[in-house]
């Protein structure tokens, strides 16, 4: 018994494990934005103190990602057709999640995980060809993203742990907004300068 209600425990403590991996211990379970946004703090400061970039938490809309398929809410969008795209599928696949009845959830979770793998491939193909500075501190929002999905899309298909599923589609509503107000705006930012125009 005792067993089994440690490894409760612990599965209902996804999201905080991931925070004790990469961050100290806050003072309570993070969440995935928060962790990720401490990440990208750490990577700047640490690789281009020099830049003295500060990545201040963008004002939130009440609903971080309006549920529409066709429509990046203006706010996130960055005036480039082809990453602006990619965010919209991404957006409409995520609000798809969010919809989806328990029994499709993980289905619809896995739709999205592989669409969010090639889109992140994609920007961080752009960004090396650039040799973008930042790139490992972007990529690396990346991969923190990708994981924590991926932990709770196996903690719903093995243990039935629809709450996570929920709570990981909204906060990845909240990061996304963090995501592309910071890290894809001056990726952007960097491709106008350089006058190169994403490809894919």
């Amino acid at each position: 018994m005792g067993g089994a209600q440690g490894r409760a425990e612990e599965r209902a403590h996804a999201f905080a494990a991931v925070a004790r991996t990469h961050l100290p211990q806050p003072r309570q379970p993070a969440s995935l934005r928060e962790i990720i946004e401490r990440t990208a703090q750490r990577c700047y400061l640490d690789n281009f103190p020099e830049t003295a970039v500060v990545l201040a938490p963008p004002r939130l809309m009440s609903s971080p990602v309006a549920s529409s398929p066709s429509l990046l809410p203006p706010e996130l969008q960055l005036g480039e057709p082809v990453t602006d795209a990619m965010h919209t599928e991404f957006v409409r696949l995520l609000d798809l999640a969010h919809d989806a009845p328990d029994a499709a959830l993980v289905g619809a979770l896995d739709v999205w995980i592989a669409h969010t793998r090639e889109h992140f491939a994609q920007e961080e193909r752009w960004m090396e060809a650039l040799e973008f500075g930042p790139r490992h501190c972007h990529a690396g929002q990346h991969r923190h993203a990708l994981h924590v999905a991926g932990l709770v899309r196996d903690e719903i298909a093995q243990n039935a742990r629809f709450d996570l599923g929920r709570r990981l589609i909204g906060e990845l509503r909240e990061w996304f907004a963090f995501h592309v107000k910071t890290m894809d705006s001056m990726m952007i930012g960097h491709m106008r300068e350089t006058g190169v125009a994403p490809v894919v």
